[in-house]
């Protein structure tokens, strides 16, 4: 499910988040050498369809840019994959833990009137990076 790219770096890697005591008291940090990732799943019904949430939880060492937005120690990001009664993915939503970074892309499963009025099918910006406005699937996922 997760290509993390240049995963040979340690603050590139999924790992488990712990606490250590130190002399100050307790340290939170998340250990690259032991990959963790939590998952829940979670069902809700509308008047349209019932439909599943696969959510996915990652924790990651540090995002080593101070600058950024994000920039420090302990991140990390939710991944939802949302399926309908069929088992057909509607929607992928991601979101860093920090709640910064939301992207929300709808699959071809979802129906044209489920999407917002003004949504762009081609491209979706978000903070800088171009991702697919919708994703062409004719598959089912689970």
């Amino acid at each position: 499910m997760f290509l993390i790219e240049g995963n040979n770096a340690a603050h590139n890697r999924i790992g488990k988040p712990s606490a250590r005591y130190v002399s100050a008291g307790a340290r939170a940090y998340v250990d690259p050498d032991r990959p963790v990732i939590y998952w829940q799943r979670q069902s809700f019904t509308t008047a349209r369809d019932t439909y599943t949430n696969e959510i996915y939880r990652v924790h990651l060492e540090q995002v080593p840019l101070r600058w950024h937005l994000t920039g420090d120690r302990n991140g990390g990001f939710l991944v939802t994959a949302t399926f309908n009664s069929k088992s057909q993915p509607v929607l992928i939503t991601s979101v860093h833990t920090c709640g910064c970074f939301l992207a929300v892309v709808p699959i071809s499963f979802l129906p044209a009137d489920a999407r917002l009025a003004d949504w762009n099918d081609d491209t979706c910006e978000v903070y800088g990076e171009t991702l697919p406005g919708l994703i062409d699937c004719d598959c089912t996922m689970r």
